[in-house]
């Protein structure tokens, strides 16, 4: 019982570090082109060299919006929570999907103005 409190509890911690872990390989590099994981557009595609560039860029713009959300989700969801009520738990999960979203904009922005 006591597991399943403190998975419930960290439940947004997980949720960010597990966005954030799926970044790295982008990061490093390991990914090869594939029509099922990187910044998948025909131009990636198109060159492997282009391919490594935006995927690596892809995944600083996730890793950086996740150490945001983790570094805010304290006072985000204890924000959220006093004003329209729920847990902290709904509102730092919520909290970590928006910043993912908001990383991936961010990292096609950055790519269609500057390439």
């Amino acid at each position: 019982m006591r597991r399943k409190t403190l998975l419930r509890k960290y439940w947004p911690e997980i949720v960010s570090i597990t966005i954030a872990a799926s970044a790295v390989p982008l990061v490093a590099g390991w990914v090869p082109p594939n029509w099922l994981y990187g910044f998948r557009t025909p131009q990636t595609m198109s060159s492997l060299e282009e391919w490594y560039r935006a995927n690596r860029l892809m995944g600083c713009y996730m890793l950086a919006s996740q150490v945001i959300a983790i570094i805010s989700m304290g006072r985000i969801s204890g924000a959220m929570r006093s004003r329209f009520g729920q847990d902290r738990v709904v509102w730092g999960v919520g909290w970590a999907c928006v910043s993912s979203v908001a990383g991936i904009g961010a990292c096609v922005i950055h790519y269609v103005n500057f390439g």
